[in-house]
């Protein structure tokens, strides 16, 4: 008897010249899948093809590589779901935000639809008793209104979200995962030091610090709140969180923390539900090791080094001859400035990057993958090229360089080399990793807020080490000037201890730790005694040779304050600052001032209005009383950087 043949998938093939609905289907697919950025239509034309070539190659789909059956489909479409990651310039920007509204559900400020509850206008913390206000609950310092509290913690996430993102690379996760950024932002926002470790490394690494557990167990609901109860967890298995006794009798238990973090993992789920946004985590990868995941626009996959004519996915942090022929090509483009043709992505070679991508109506992410290159070089294929986050051209390391306590080998030389370059370092470089090379090595990741195992160097560690060494040798340089970072007054303000006197002592704080690092420093009396932020800034210019730094986007204004005189100082805006400031750009150990009026020569609320601080980590952080992010007011409209005029150079 003859067999019936079963029902083929080969009517549902779609192939070059194909039209009909299975390709609106697979254009759609790989559209949201980012390797197509066409018209969605029922015609396979040429550029349907190649982005289907490219999905194929990444995937590791096999089978003619221009032809898609349902299994491909299928592949694409799954992968286009869980690619659903978090835009952090769209998530950081907004306590709307599907982002600030989980963090909100589990704070009990608002609800799963976005809504607010009544603890959102202000309430009572009930474990230690501040007054919170806002989306976040937020208790740093004071705050007009809770969407000027919204506003000042929303910069706090964002002047953290480099560490938060390098850590997470370099332990081979996903940083964009909704479910591991959301778990990673409430823990910071429930506690600083549950998010990013204790400034004590002993006392507990917090949740950054259990990346690579989480990269060889799996990002899942269930993982994260084990690797936030850990967070709060110190050496000894002791409990650091006093505010998590929930029975009020005084020792807070494994089960009250392991009970909290359950529900406020339960509360952010139900947000990322209702929004769409992918709960789906990764797979573990065993104790042998990870795979790097791509910053954006390609599939995690392991595919073969880049072949001639091939996308290689590009992003911070690479180095190469591919990064030198992107320079080009932006240069080429009309980028402003003109990048130097280094081979280094550094943060000019991203802004370039996102200025031609908002210029081309595609995401303005900073990473040239296959679309971007669509647009700028006509590429074709995406791969991932090692050349993505630490290639290792010059000298650089190899994505499979780690050095842990007793290592021996070239890659613990070249650590040790950069560690002695950066100042961490004073003993021989050799081959192996002792105990002065491993206190060295946490002395620098403390220093320069480095995620993962404080004792472990991997090719992220290392590369910003070395960078670090390169900007102290070489200065900050911006335009026609330098600061030199190694002047003596700027190494004391960059590299001592600060220490707060109370809550909205700013410029009490800030003498304080001048004088107590040996720094000269102003009087700052005036009409507000003790408080007078700009005060401070003209006696700093006009007594102490202190100059303003002609920052890109700066103009010189005239400012008067009536206690002190009349100054010429460069102001930039306060959104242009913040910009430099997360890309590292300002210099460390300068002081900062800024105000929340719009002419620095109001004089409506005294000194009223105005602040001043201390820049550490490149502007990412300032410590005026407490430390912050970049910007100390939500609502800052300006900003002037002082640095001692021995340490400004004329290029």
């Amino acid at each position: 008897m003859a067999r019936t043949p079963a029902s083929s998938s080969n009517s549902n093939e779609v192939r070059p010249g194909s039209s009909g609905p299975q390709v609106q289907r697979l254009k759609q697919a790989l559209k949201d899948g980012g390797f197509y950025d066409g018209v969605v239509n029922d015609q396979m034309g040429a550029q349907g093809v190649d982005a289907l070539k490219a999905a194929k190659a990444a995937l590791k789909l096999g089978g003619p590589p221009d032809v898609a059956g349902e299994f491909t489909l299928q592949k694409l479409e799954e992968y286009a779901k869980r690619r659903g990651g978090f835009d952090f310039a769209r998530e950081l920007a907004s306590p709307d935000s599907t982002l600030s509204v989980a963090i909100g559900n589990a704070e009990g400020t608002r609800t799963v639809d976005g809504g607010t509850t009544s603890a959102y206008g202000g309430h009572v913390d009930p474990g230690n008793a501040a007054h919170n206000t806002g989306t976040f609950s937020y208790q740093r310092g004071p705050a007009s209104s809770p969407e000027d509290a919204d506003a000042k913690q929303l910069a706090n996430f964002r002047s953290i979200l480099p560490r938060y993102e390098a850590a997470a690379r370099e332990a081979g996760l996903d940083p964009n995962n909704p479910l591991l950024a959301s778990a990673f932002f409430d823990s910071f926002n429930q506690s600083e030091a549950a998010g990013l470790g204790w400034s004590d490394s002993s006392t507990g690494q917090g949740l950054i610090g259990q990346f690579d557990w989480l990269a060889r167990n799996g990002i899942t609901k269930d993982n994260l709140i084990e690797a936030r109860v850990r967070s709060y967890q110190n050496t000894d298995g002791g409990i650091e969180a006093p505010g998590l006794d929930l029975d009020r009798n005084g020792a807070t238990t494994l089960d009250e923390v392991r009970a909290d973090q359950g529900r406020r993992m339960d509360e952010i789920v139900k947000v990322l539900n209702a929004r769409g946004a992918s709960t789906t985590g990764t797979a573990p990868t065993g104790e042998s090791g990870y795979t790097p995941a791509p910053t954006s626009q390609a599939p995690v996959a392991t595919p073969p080094p880049a072949a001639a004519g091939a996308v290689a996915l590009l992003a911070t942090g690479a180095r190469g001859p591919e990064v030198s022929q992107l320079q080009q090509a932006l240069n080429k483009a009309g980028a402003q400035p003109p990048l130097a043709v280094d081979g280094d992505f550094g943060p000019r070679t991203e802004a370039a990057v996102k200025q031609f991508q908002a210029r081309s109506g595609l995401q303005a992410d900073g990473v040239h993958g296959p679309r971007t290159a669509a647009r700028l070089i006509g590429g074709a294929a995406a791969t991932l090229n090692p050349a993505t986050l630490g290639n290792i051209s010059g000298g650089a390391a190899s994505a499979s360089f780690e050095v842990r306590p007793g290592s021996r080998g070239p890659e613990v030389t070249q650590l040790k080399q950069a560690l002695k370059d950066a100042g961490f370092y004073k003993g021989v470089v050799n081959d192996q990793m002792g105990p002065d090379g491993v206190a060295a090595l946490k002395a620098a990741k403390e220093h320069l807020k480095l995620g993962g195992p404080p004792d472990v160097a991997g090719a992220f560690t290392l590369r910003k080490v070395q960078e670090h060494a390169k900007s102290l040798a070489s200065g900050v340089v911006m335009g026609n000037f330098r600061v030199d970072t190694e002047n003596a007054t700027l190494r004391k303000l960059a590299t001592g201890a600060l220490t707060g006197q109370g809550d909205f002592t700013c410029v009490a704080s800030t003498l304080v730790n001048m004088e107590r690092l040996g720094v000269p420093q102003p009087l700052a009396t005036g009409e507000d005694t003790g408080n007078n932020p700009r005060g401070g800034m003209v006696q700093l210019v006009r007594d102490f040779g202190w100059k303003s730094l002609p920052l890109p986007g700066s103009e010189v204004q005239t400012i008067h304050s009536p206690a002190y005189g009349t100054i010429q100082a460069n102001v930039i805006s306060a959104d242009a600052y913040e910009e430099l400031a997360l890309a590292g750009q300002i210099p460390s150990g300068a002081i900062i001032f800024q105000t929340r009026h719009d002419s620095w020569n109001d004089n409506s609320e005294g000194s009223r209005g105005f602040d001043m601080g201390i820049v550490r980590d490149g502007g990412r952080e300032t410590f005026n009383y407490q430390s912050n992010g970049p910007l100390i007011y939500g609502s800052a409209q300006s900003v002037v950087i002082l640095v001692p005029g021995d340490a400004l150079k004329q290029q």
